[in-house]
């Protein structure tokens, strides 16, 4: 209870010490279930942006079934999971996987501290905005959009949908979006459609999707991008490689991450102007 209190205090103490231009946007990735690829995509559009100069926070918001480490061949020892309990500093679970790329590590298997709730996720975004030198956040959720995802995406600039191009993967992707729109989240949302056969299939189930969200939501989604299957991709995640680093430099994986992230950025610099 003590860590609890102490915990408390000092949230309320460093609670806006940042105003909201000053603090570095949060662009969150989100799908309907796992499998989809969202881990995969995410770090190697972290890791694309930290190339290019950016720096970035990478951070997995899974206290349950957390892989981002385990893509990167990485075994932390503390987690946000014990930020959340108030025995560990953000500063002290952060990892710098690769000049500009930083990394909050998520949880496997921590049956012991239970839901994450509002309040953990108050001064998580509390003492990430009162972190100097970031140019970006990422945030990758747990699959599915729980209450733990809504609340991420309230504080979120950018949500990113990340389907496949099967039915029942467009199908949960719909179901994603039709949640946010009737919490009525105010952010921009964009999907990457990934795994598909060819470009016409991944535009194919782009249209698939939004022409209902079109239809019944009244909101159309913007196309972020499209990723090919690829056995680069699948090669570096047996060999916990980060897919963007270990691919080569003219791929068009690699280029079609380096406009992903370029895009992303893009957006979320014109949303921070406009504050």
């Amino acid at each position: 209870m003590s860590k609890q209190i102490d915990g408390i205090k000092k949230f309320t103490r460093e609670e806006s010490k940042q105003s909201s231009k000053d603090r570095a946007p949060i662009v969150s990735f989100v799908s309907g279930k796992g499998g989809t690829g969202k881990s995969v995509l995410i770090l190697s559009i972290a890791a694309s942006l930290a190339a290019s100069g950016k720096r970035v926070l990478l951070i997995d918001c899974d206290t349950t079934f957390a892989n981002l480490s385990i893509l990167c061949n990485y075994l932390p020892s503390i987690t946000l999971a014990d930020f959340f309990d108030n025995t560990a500093e953000l500063e002290g679970i952060t990892k710098e996987l690769a000049p500009h790329l930083f990394f909050i590590p998520g949880s496997s298997g921590y049956r012991d501290y239970g839901e994450v709730t509002q309040y953990d996720l108050e001064k998580l975004f509390t003492s990430v905005s009162n972190t100097d030198g970031y140019d970006i956040v990422l945030i990758d959720t747990a699959s599915g959009l729980q209450k733990q995802a809504v609340e991420i995406l309230k504080n979120s600039a950018i949500a990113v949908l990340i389907s496949g191009t099967e039915p029942t993967s467009l199908m949960d992707t719909y179901l994603v979006e039709k949640l946010i729109h009737q919490e009525l989240l105010n952010l921009k949302r964009v999907v990457l459609i990934n795994k598909a056969s060819s470009d016409a299939a991944g535009k194919e189930a782009y249209e698939n999707l939004n022409k209902p969200i079109t239809h019944f939501l009244g909101n159309p989604i913007a196309l972020l991008g499209i990723v090919l299957l690829s056995s680069e991709i699948s090669d570096s995640v047996m060999k916990q490689h980060i897919a963007y680093s270990e691919s080569a430099a003219n791929s068009v994986f690699r280029k079609r991450i380096d406009e992903m992230g370029k895009e992303l950025y893009e957006y979320v610099s014109n949303i921070k102007e406009s504050v």
